[in-house]
Formats: C-alpha cells, sequence, structure tokens
C-alpha cells in the first residue's frame, strides 16, 4: 500500500458519500477516540484467526451505499468497540481529514473522524468469531503521546505509519490533541522517524 495523498477537505458528516467514493475499494470510515485524559484509542486487528503482531491502528470499517460517514462511525462504534453513540461526547465528533491510499485493488479512501470519550468509558473491542457463541476481546491501546503510539507502529509498513502520523498530525494542529504529551514539540521527532 502506497499513500497518495493527504487532504483535509472537508466532507460532510451527515450525507451520503457521491459514487465516486465507491470507485476502486469500498471508503472506510476511521476513528480517532480521545480519552479525557488526551489518551487516543488504538486497537490490534484479527488477522487469519490470530492477532496481528504490531499492527496497531485506529477502529476502522467499510461506509456501505446507503450510510453517511456519521452513521458508519456510530455503527463502528457499537460492532468494534461495544460503544454507544452516548459514549461520546455529543458535540466533540467532527470530520478530521480525508486520507488516500493506492492498493492492488484501486484507490482506498479513509474518511476520519474525531470524537472524544465521556468520563469514565473504555472500549471493549470484540473479535469476530461465528463458531464462538461467546465474543473475544481484542487487545486495546490508550496512546498518551507520540513516543507511545511510535512504540507500537515503528515495525510495521511505512505506508501505513505515514497516513497514522498524519492524522494524529492534523489532530495535533486542529488543537484536538492539546495536552503537554501532543505539543508540536513532542511531535517533531516523531514525523521525522514516520519519514514524513
Amino acid at each position: 500500500m502506497v499513500l497518495k495523498s493527504h487532504t483535509t477537505e472537508p466532507f460532510a458528516l451527515h450525507g451520503r458519500l457521491p459514487a465516486s467514493a465507491y470507485e476502486g475499494e469500498r471508503p472506510t470510515v476511521v476513528a480517532v477516540l480521545r480519552s479525557q485524559g488526551g489518551e487516543v484509542l488504538m486497537v490490534l486487528p484479527q488477522k487469519a484467526g490470530k492477532h496481528a503482531t504490531n499492527a496497531w491502528m485506529f477502529p476502522q470499517g467499510p461506509i456501505e451505499r446507503y450510510l453517511s460517514p456519521y452513521q458508519a462511525f456510530d455503527q463502528l462504534l457499537q460492532d468494534e468497540c461495544c460503544l454507544a453513540s452516548s459514549d461520546v461526547e455529543p458535540d466533540s465528533v467532527r470530520a478530521l481529514c480525508t486520507a488516500f491510499s493506492q492498493t492492488a485493488s484501486g484507490l482506498k479512501r479513509y474518511f476520519v473522524l474525531f470524537g472524544t470519550l465521556r468520563p469514565g468509558v473504555r472500549p471493549v473491542v470484540k473479535l469476530s468469531d461465528e463458531k464462538d457463541v461467546h465474543p473475544k476481546t481484542r487487545e486495546v491501546f490508550f496512546a498518551s503521546g507520540p513516543n507511545c503510539v511510535w512504540s507500537k507502529i515503528g515495525d510495521d509498513r511505512q505506508a501505513k505509519r505515514q497516513m497514522i502520523v498524519q492524522v494524529l498530525e492534523m489532530a495535533v494542529r486542529k488543537r484536538l490533541l492539546v495536552n503537554d504529551r501532543w505539543s508540536p514539540e513532542r511531535f517533531a521527532p516523531f514525523l521525522t522517524h514516520a519519514g514524513h
């Protein structure tokens, strides 16, 4: 996967995506969820029945044609994190950015939404396993700053690292991550490591 471009162009949270968004691969909603303490949620996806090693990422899922990005975000919260809309601060959800990557089957679009979890809310991320009646939990990690993120993604594919870095950089620039651990000064070495 090679990252083609990154844009800060806004997209409508509550409107359906244009048909052109579905050319190539199905568009994906990405959830950047901040705790009240300023930490960012990352999950370890399940691949081929086992945990993928060092493949930490933000929760993400498809945007079906009949859903708006916000509705897909809401569905993602329920399906992947066992959270309800009420677990996120009501006015905190916003369109952060759109990212693109070129894959073997075409251009993939990521619509990134940002939200703040209510005090005391901690997700229980479940694995989909149709054979198991009892849901399993997926590993979750709350990154408290760039160094914590880098410790989880440093050996991953460059394109994925770049996307994570770009999304976090956007959140820092928009002052959505504002504590000392996410200051631009602390973020600068992270950008260098990621080849940004």
